[in-house]
Formats: structure tokens, C-alpha cells, sequence
């Protein structure tokens, strides 16, 4: 009986351990891809992770609305180099920056859904941000 009690637990972390791999995506450089708030990438053959923190704001004129400007929302990502290199960035849809520079790659964001609606409280889980990663031309 404590034998399968233990083979039992060691499974169910080796579970609970492959979940929080499942949070990655890999992406490769050029290609477009799509992450939702607290998801994270790792570019392949890179080491670089890219991880979508949040929206800081959103201030985009509502899609049934009337405005003199686009508006603007800025998403905060972590990027991290194989545990060397670690930073902060914030990202714009429409003002500058709208990319960065790190590890000789360029983050640019493409895009920020969904778009907020002026009878509708976007829920900050359900962001999704469209980016792509390209390599710096020196």
C-alpha cells in the first residue's frame, strides 16, 4: 500500500511538472505567433524566452465608438537569455516603441486583441498579443 502511495505522488508531480512546460511555445524567427497574458515563448535555436506579463494600459478607441485618435496599449514582456540576460520591456500598439532589441533579435509587437468595445470590460487574462522575432541586421 505506501509503495503505490508513493508511485502515485511521483507520477502525479511528474504531471503537475510537465503542466508548467506546457506553457511554452516554441517559435522560430519571421514567423508570426500569438501568446495570451502569462504564456511564454522560447525562440528556437536562440535560448531566448518571451514571456507576456500584461497590458499596462489600453486606451484604444472602442470599435463601436467615435474618436479623434486611435488610442494606444502597452504591453509589458519579460525577455530572458539563458538565465544571463534578463529584462523588461514595454511594447506599443501604435506609439513608439512598437519593438526592442535584445540578443541580437528584434521583438516587434504586431498586434493586441481582443479590441475593446465601449460596453464591454476586457478581462486582463484574455489579452492576446501577436508578436513576431527577427534577426538583427547588423
Amino acid at each position: 500500500m505506501k509503495k503505490n502511495t508513493i508511485m502515485f505522488l511521483i507520477i502525479i508531480t511528474s504531471f503537475n511538472c510537465f503542466d508548467s512546460i506546457t506553457n511554452y511555445n516554441e517559435v522560430s524567427l519571421g514567423e508570426e505567433f500569438s501568446m495570451r497574458v502569462g504564456e511564454s515563448a522560447v525562440i528556437s535555436n536562440y535560448g531566448v524566452e518571451i514571456k507576456f506579463d500584461s497590458v499596462a494600459e489600453d486606451s484604444r478607441c472602442p470599435t463601436d465608438a467615435m474618436c479623434i485618435w486611435a488610442g494606444n496599449a502597452v504591453v509589458i514582456l519579460q525577455l530572458k537569455e539563458s538565465d544571463r540576460n534578463e529584462q523588461s520591456v514595454k511594447l506599443n500598439t501604435f506609439l513608439n516603441p512598437k519593438d526592442v532589441e535584445f540578443s541580437d533579435l528584434i521583438i516587434e509587437l504586431k498586434g493586441l486583441s481582443p479590441y475593446p468595445q465601449s460596453d464591454v470590460i476586457i478581462n486582463p487574462n484574455d489579452y492576446v498579443a501577436k508578436l513576431v522575432v527577427k534577426k538583427k541586421e547588423n
